[in-house]
């Protein structure tokens, strides 16, 4: 189920739509939230907050948050600070529009393919279609429920929920979602205000992230040592 790659829908749904041009994103990833620390007091919460992630599965940022509570005031003014950090064009980050079918031959070709270092290249949701002065937005979620057969159908189910067709996929560690049909902004940011009551599979700092953005984007690339991994598709839903 897991053999094929992007390319196993992403050509057939962008071509279908008259979609003209796509939007890419390149970006160096961002250092941790401990190598962005300046407080060895913030650093022992960040380990605590890790420890019940792992043993407890609650999110690391609503425990770093629980344990801002009672943590002094410099600590928790950083700890603020920091879950409000949002790595954007002023840090490196370059959109760039791409005929589609330039984009679908390196795509094809294995161009986002163990990338160097941490540079991650990622699609966005702006798409733009033939014959026509519209700026549509492919549907997409990040998930940030642990992915494998086991949770296969979990995600199916919370996706036919939402009921926008579309496309699961494996991203490594989790799963992500393409949507079938580009769709106006207005109704964009209604799928994400609907996705965003899942909160607790769907990754509520991304969503975030995505509407600070003013668009959404998710991974396509894969590093040179296999972290991050190549997203995998799994199903149309």
């Amino acid at each position: 189920m897991r053999d094929r790659g992007l390319a196993a829908f992403l050509p057939d749904m962008l071509r279908s739509n008259g979609i003209e041009q796509v939007e890419v994103r390149a970006v160096e990833r961002p250092p941790s939230l401990q190598r962005r620390s300046s407080s060895s007091q913030l650093d022992a919460l960040i380990e605590q907050a890790r420890e019940a992630y792992k043993t407890s599965r609650v999110t690391f940022w609503d425990e770093l948050m629980r344990l801002a509570e009672s943590a002094p005031s410099p600590v928790r003014r950083e700890i603020f600070a920091q879950a409000l950090y949002h790595h954007g064009e002023t840090e490196g980050q370059v959109d760039t529009w791409c005929e589609l079918e330039r984009f679908l031959a390196d795509l094809e070709h294995g161009k986002y393919e163990s990338l160097p270092g941490r540079l991650i290249v990622a699609l966005t949701s702006r798409v733009r279609v033939q014959r026509a002065d519209l700026e549509l937005h492919i549907p997409m979620v990040d998930f940030r429920f642990g992915s494998g057969p086991a949770n296969d159908e979990l995600a199916m189910e919370l996706l036919q929920a939402l009921g926008t067709p579309g496309y699961l996929v494996d991203s490594g560690r989790s799963y992500h979602f393409y949507g079938q049909v580009p769709v106006h902004r207005d109704d964009f940011w209604r799928f994400l205000g609907r996705a965003q009551l899942m909160s607790h599979y769907a990754d509520q700092r991304w969503i975030g992230h995505q509407l600070i953005s003013g668009k959404a984007a998710l991974r396509i690339s894969s590093g040179r040592d296999g972290e991050p991994a190549s997203p995998r598709f799994i199903a149309q839903i």
